[in-house]
């Protein structure tokens, strides 16, 4: 995650004084999402596999479930914002290859 971060930024400064702004509003996007993903995973989904793995049969709180269902829906969250990331990061990589090169390779 750290590489694909470092790498977005660089990616995005290169765009930005290229001023291939469709580019890089698709790529801009994609980082945001991919800040967002980090986000939820090491404010949510990390401190809950913490108190998770303490928990044993005898001591597992009556409210299990609920801790679970919070879980799942943050998990789905950052799933759908990675997929996201990865399309936008994709599509910013094929708007970004130049006219005169993409009708040659056809």
């Amino acid at each position: 995650m750290p590489a694909a971060l470092i790498s977005s930024v660089l990616l995005l400064i290169v765009l930005a004084r290229q001023r291939r702004d469709a580019v890089f509003f698709l790529a801009l996007t994609s980082f945001v999402l991919m800040i967002a993903a980090l986000a939820i995973t090491l404010t949510v989904n990390v401190p809950i596999d913490n108190d998770i793995s303490r928990w044993t049969p005898s001591s597992l709180p009556a409210d299990w479930t609920a801790t679970r269902d919070r879980w799942e829906a943050y998990h789905t969250i950052r799933t759908f914002a990675s997929v996201a990331a990865l399309g936008c990061a994709v599509a910013s990589a094929l708007f970004c290859v130049p006219r005169r090169v993409a009708s040659q390779t056809l």
